[in-house]
């Protein structure tokens, strides 16, 4: 088996031959950490809807708003946390 970048089968024996996909590392990686972001979210709201119920959680939440609450919940962690030494 060959292993190229870590992952087992990726090179030359391709079914498309040599030829580049056009996906960078990158874009692989930013692409994925959007996609468990989005899936974050949805755990979230079907938490919130599960106690709350279906309508005021359609109504009143707003995924932008929570995107930005746990994004200041994480800042303010780093620096309540200390850093281990």
């Amino acid at each position: 088996m060959e292993y190229r970048n870590g992952l087992p089968g990726v090179g030359s024996s391709s079914p498309f031959g040599d030829q580049h996909t056009g996906l960078s590392q990158g874009a692989l990686f930013g692409f994925s950490v959007a996609l468990v972001s989005y899936n974050v979210l949805a755990v979230i709201k079907a938490a919130l809807r599960s106690v709350h119920g279906e309508l005021i959680i359609a109504n009143e939440v707003s995924d932008y708003y929570l995107a930005g609450h746990l994004g200041r919940t994480y800042d303010g962690m780093m620096i309540a946390v200390p850093e281990e030494e």
